[in-house]
C-alpha cells in the first residue's frame, strides 16, 4: 500500500502531532550575557525545474529568500495572503488603516501591528561548513531559515553596496555583492544575544575572512570551487514551497469578522499574538494574547429610559444607524520609519483605488 506522506504530514500539523521540523533550523535562546554564535552560507534560490533530493523544483523563487508572514490566532499560525502573494488580507486592510490615525502614540501603534500585523520572516536554505564556530550536530547540514528582518536588512545592505576600489589593510571590509553565489559566498555569522525575553541578532554580521574576499561554498586544495562538490550540496537544498503553508483567505476573512465585530462565541474569539517582524527580531515562542479594545469596532449602546425620544421623522434613519457597525476611521497616511509599515500601507492605498 502507497501512502501519500505529505498529506499524512498536513493531518499530524492539524491534529498537533508535530510542532517542529526537523529540516528547519531555530537558534537556541541565549542566556542572559551570552553571545550563541552559528556560521553559514545562505544559499541560492530554487529554481523550476531545479533536481533537489526530495523531487523537481515546480516554481522559482524570485531572489533568494521567500516573504513569508503569520498572523498567530489562539496559538496556530495562520499564514497571511498579503505577505504570501500580495493579495487581500483582512486582518492586515483593518490593521494598517488603524495605523493611519496620526493621534496614534508609539505604544499604541505597536499594539495596532501586535494584534494585527503578521510576524514576517525572509525564508531562505542555509548552509552549515564544518568549522569550529558550530555545533557538531549542524556541521555540514543544510536547512531552511525564516530569517528575521534584522538579518535581512543585512543582506540586503550587502547587495546593494559596490565593491571598493581599493582595500585600506587598515580599516575593516564590508562584504559586497552577490554574498549568496555558490562559487563566490561570504560566510555569514549569526550572533544570538538575549533581547528582553526573547533572542536578539543585531550584532551578527558577515565574515570576511583572512583572504577578505569571498569564497566558494566548497572548495578544492587551491581555492578553486569544487563544482562536484558543490553541486551535490545544491541538491539538498530544501525545497521552501513544500514547508509552508498556503493561505487560507475565506477563514482570514471570518477571524477579521469576528474580531471587528464581535462574536457571542468566546473561543471563537482571535488571541493576536507576535510581533509584527517588522522593526523587532524574530520571537522564540508565540505568546497568546488578548486582541486590543480599540481595534474592535464601537458598540451602539441601547437607550436608557431616561434618554430624550428620538422625534418620529429621524427614528427610522436612526434605527439604521444603529444597525451598521461603525467602520474603522481612515485618516491621512503618515510618515513612518518601518518601511515595510509603509509599503503596506501603499499596497493597500492602491487596493482602495
Amino acid at each position: 500500500m502507497s501512502y501519500d506522506l505529505n498529506a499524512i504530514k498536513k493531518k499530524l500539523k492539524e491534529f498537533g502531532g508535530s510542532k517542529s521540523d526537523p529540516d528547519e533550523f531555530r537558534p537556541a535562546k541565549a542566556k542572559p550575557g551570552e553571545t550563541l554564535k552559528y556560521r553559514f552560507y545562505v544559499l541560492p534560490g530554487l529554481l523550476e525545474g531545479d533536481k533537489l533530493k526530495a523531487g523537481i523544483v515546480e516554481k522559482s523563487m524570485d531572489l533568494f529568500f521567500v516573504n513569508y508572514g503569520q498572523h498567530w490566532v489562539q496559538n496556530h499560525p495562520h499564514a497571511c495572503p498579503r505577505v504570501y502573494d500580495g493579495s487581500e488580507c483582512a486582518l492586515c486592510d483593518f490593521g494598517l488603516k488603524l495605523l493611519r490615525d496620526k493621534s496614534l502614540g508609539d505604544t499604541e501603534r505597536q499594539k495596532i501591528r501586535t494584534d494585527w500585523l503578521p510576524n514576517s520572516s525572509y525564508v531562505v536554505n542555509i548552509f552549515f561548513p564544518n568549522v569550529k564556530a558550530n555545533p557538531e550536530e549542524l556541521r555540514g547540514r543544510i536547512m531552511y531559515y525564516k530569517a528575521p528582518k534584522t538579518l535581512f536588512d543585512m543582506w540586503t545592505a550587502c547587495i546593494n553596496r559596490d565593491a571598493p576600489d581599493v582595500i585600506d589593510p587598515d580599516e575593516e571590509l564590508e562584504p559586497y555583492g552577490v554574498f549568496f553565489d555558490e562559487n563566490s559566498a561570504w560566510l555569514f555569522e549569526l550572533q544570538v544575544q538575549m533581547n528582553g525575553k526573547t533572542n536578539g541578532y543585531k550584532t551578527s554580521k558577515f565574515s570576511v575572512g583572512n583572504d577578505k574576499k569571498p569564497v566558494p561554498i566548497a572548495k578544492n586544495e587551491d581555492g578553486t570551487p569544487n563544482t562536484k562538490m558543490i553541486t551535490q550540496l545544491l541538491s539538498q537544498r530544501i525545497n521552501i514551497w513544500d514547508r509552508l503553508e498556503s493561505p487560507d483567505r475565506e477563514k482570514i476573512k471570518k477571524l477579521s469578522n469576528t474580531l471587528i465585530y464581535g462574536d457571542d462565541a468566546e473561543e471563537s474569539k482571535p488571541q493576536m499574538a507576535n510581533s509584527s517582524g517588522f522593526d523587532s527580531d524574530e520571537e522564540e515562542e508565540e505568546p497568546v494574547r488578548k486582541p486590543a479594545k480599540a481595534a474592535k469596532a464601537p458598540i451602539v449602546e441601547e437607550d436608557e429610559d431616561d434618554t430624550p425620544v428620538t422625534p418620529p421623522k429621524k427614528a427610522a434613519k436612526v434605527e439604521e444607524q444603529k444597525a451598521k457597525p461603525k467602520p474603522a476611521p481612515i485618516i491621512e497616511e503618515e510618515d513612518d520609519d518601518d518601511d515595510d509599515v509603509k509599503s503596506l500601507l501603499d499596497q493597500l492605498d492602491d487596493d482602495d483605488d
